[in-house]
Formats: structure tokens, C-alpha cells, sequence
């Protein structure tokens, strides 16, 4: 897998997409199960809610997309416990903290 080598320094991850891209979270999960993929992540943000040319979202589609994004972000806590999960409401909640 390309993404092992390439990322290996890799500590923090923001990964922002369009809801369709739930089609493709399978690849991310089996990225997590790789202890050799991404070894020195310390913090991810992964979320699927960019929305392009000012389409109008699709309210099935941005559903299935955040429980996506959520069983994935679960899997990652339970096989990967030292990495952090931040979610786009933690992080406003931090930056109306400081």
C-alpha cells in the first residue's frame, strides 16, 4: 500500500470530503486495522461534509456519511487508544475556550 511509506511521519490528520466519499470509507478502515499505516498518528479529524460548486446536500446521503465517519472514528479508538478524535464540535468548543 503506497500510503504506508508516504505517511509514516505523519502525527496529525485532517481529512475533509464530500459526503459521497462514504462510498470509500472501507479503504480507510483498513488503513486503521494496518498497525504499518500512518504509525505515529496522534490526533485525526475525519469528516464528510464538504459540499462543492455550491451543490445542495443530500440529506440520505450526509446521513450515511456522518454514521460512516462515526462507526470509522470508533474503530479507530478501539484498535488505536493513544490516538486523539477530534470532532468538529470539540474543536469549536476549544477555540471558544481560549
Amino acid at each position: 500500500m503506497v500510503i504506508v511509506g508516504a505517511c509514516a511521519n505523519v502525527e496529525v490528520l485532517r481529512f475533509r470530503g464530500a459526503p459521497s466519499l462514504a462510498n470509500h470509507v472501507g479503504v480507510w478502515q483498513k488503513c486503521i486495522a494496518d498497525s504499518k499505516c500512518l504509525p505515529n498518528l496522534k490526533s485525526i479529524e475525519f469528516r464528510l461534509d464538504v459540499v462543492q460548486d455550491d451543490q445542495i446536500k443530500e440529506i440520505e446521503m450526509e446521513k450515511l456519511a456522518n454514521e460512516q465517519c462515526k462507526q470509522l472514528l470508533k474503530e479507530l479508538a478501539l484498535q488505536r487508544p493513544t490516538v486523539s478524535i477530534m470532532n468538529y464540535e470539540e474543536k469549536a468548543a476549544a477555540m471558544t475556550e481560549n
